[in-house]
């Protein structure tokens, strides 16, 4: 169900009510039990939120220095051997990136 709603253009945020067991009606419905051991639920999603949602690249630039990226929407931190730079993906369109120096 997460990997769902993570991929619907309409979807901004994800909310959980019962992060532990026991805390809804008593019902065993957290990431975690009563005790705070994790369940398998908990390291699917984050195997989901630290795995699979996260991009680390090593990515390189054309013959004219252009770098080209698809990513998830979100912020993102660039590093060169000659600066470094912050982006946000937002949406359907794309970001240009100033280097300033290290």
């Amino acid at each position: 169900m997460y990997s769902i709603l993570f991929s619907h253009p309409l979807v901004e945020a994800i909310t959980t009510w019962d992060f532990n067991d026991g805390r809804w009606l008593k019902a065993p419905s957290g990431f975690v039990h009563e005790d705070n051991s994790e369940k398998p639920s908990y390291y699917a999603l984050r195997e989901l939120i630290h795995g699979a949602w996260e991009t680390h690249e090593t990515l390189h630039t054309d013959e004219n220095g252009v770098l080209v990226f698809n990513g998830f929407k979100g912020g993102y931190r660039l590093q060169t051997e000659d600066g470094n730079a912050s982006f946000r993906l937002d949406g359907d369109t794309g970001a240009q990136v100033q280097l300033t120096e290290a």
